[in-house]
């Protein structure tokens, strides 16, 4: 004959049944623990552990691999995989990069089922005609605009993906507040964030000694534009490479941000006696270069060679030498650091690849 349940028993499942079913209870948040509930109605605790156990089996609570019970709807919540903020510029056409870089992180993320958000607020960069340079925010607003993507976007999270464009006192700043993150392209000195990046000094190196293979007897370092940390490092890894395996002059590190630059560039060199080879960080610029040295009638690789230093599609399409970055690995890689969770300053090797223009 089944033992009759006492009152404190009677009592503990009316209420608990109530408390499930008045609409109260958030999906994500557990019951309280056995001992909790075991103080609360003054019975056992064998005795709670018994009631929930029965709930569960009823279909009334879920319990989780951590022990705790929760309403069934929380279970969805809770196995659902979180978010990975993107904290990473708008993309455009001029974006090849970061599309390429995406593309490989997504891929990664997919096969966790793990969505990524883009929210629509992080202004790291301002593109304006395809000719002129970029504008880049300074660190103070980037540092608004990161409270501002925080506060409109309070979903808990799995991790971050970080654009390079973040200023590194920012992200020292903020790294208390971005558990789990991984920026890409360059390395960071904040030691709680992940990296994944390319060894700029290698890079630059390979640019400078495939110019120097091809005969070109002068060195000029064309900078496309100026406030992107990526772009800076590879220009003063080329300035660095070119000083040690040539006679390079401060004077060979040119402008070439916009059209006057490009012209004027190309005006220093029409007469030069000696074949001059160009390394041009940024593809775009590379190419619009190209087309400025081909419309002043500059032979091109006889007299003049210009490598770049990204090797996307517009460096391909265009018939550019390029040193090839990894940027679809790269993605893939930051991608297994942040589902992994796992920390890490992951350097990737480039290569150059040799096209109509040296």
């Amino acid at each position: 004959m089944p033992r009759k349940k006492g009152k404190q028993v009677i009592k503990l499942e009316k209420e608990l049944t109530e408390l499930l079913k008045d609409g109260n209870w958030e999906d994500s948040d557990p019951l309280p623990v056995t001992r909790e509930l075991a103080e609360k109605f003054d019975v056992s605790n064998v005795t709670v552990h018994r009631v929930l156990r029965k709930f569960s089996n009823e279909g009334l609570l879920w319990r989780s691999d951590s022990g705790r019970y929760f309403l069934p709807s929380g279970r969805e919540m809770m196995e659902r995989p979180k978010p990975v903020f993107c904290l990473v510029r708008e993309l455009t056409a001029r974006h090849v990069s970061y599309r390429l870089m995406l593309q490989g992180f997504s891929r990664q993320c997919a096969e966790a089922r793990r969505s990524l958000l883009f929210p629509s607020d992080v202004g790291l960069v301002n593109l304006t005609e395809p000719e002129e340079p970029p504008q880049f925010q300074n660190s103070s607003a980037q540092l608004k605009s990161f409270r501002r993507v925080l506060r409109t976007n309070p979903q808990k999270q799995h991790g971050f993906l970080l654009d390079h464009l973040w200023h590194e006192d920012v992200l020292g700043h903020c790294a208390d507040e971005l558990p789990n993150a991984v920026i890409l392209w360059r390395s960071t000195n904040v030691e709680s964030i992940s990296s994944v990046s390319i060894d700029f000094e290698a890079a630059a190196h390979q640019a400078i000694s495939h110019l120097l293979q091809q005969k070109y007897e002068r060195i000029i370092i064309a900078i496309p534009f100026e406030g992107d940390s990526a772009v800076d490092q590879m220009a003063e890894a080329g300035a660095k490479a070119a000083s040690e395996l040539t006679q390079f002059k401060p004077e060979d590190i040119c402008m070439a941000t916009n059209d006057r630059e490009r012209q004027q560039l190309v005006e220093s060199i029409r007469n030069a006696p000696e074949r001059i080879g160009i390394f041009c960080i940024e593809d775009s610029v590379c190419k619009l270069l190209l087309d400025t040295i081909r419309l002043a009638g500059i032979r091109c690789p006889e007299k003049v060679g210009i490598i770049s230093g990204m090797g996307t599609e517009i460096a391909h399409w265009g018939g550019l030498s390029t040193v090839e970055i990894p940027f679809v690995e790269m993605g893939a890689v930051a991608g297994k650091l942040i589902g992994s969770r796992t920390k890490g300053k992951k350097v990737l090797p480039t290569k150059v690849i040799r096209n109509l223009t040296t």
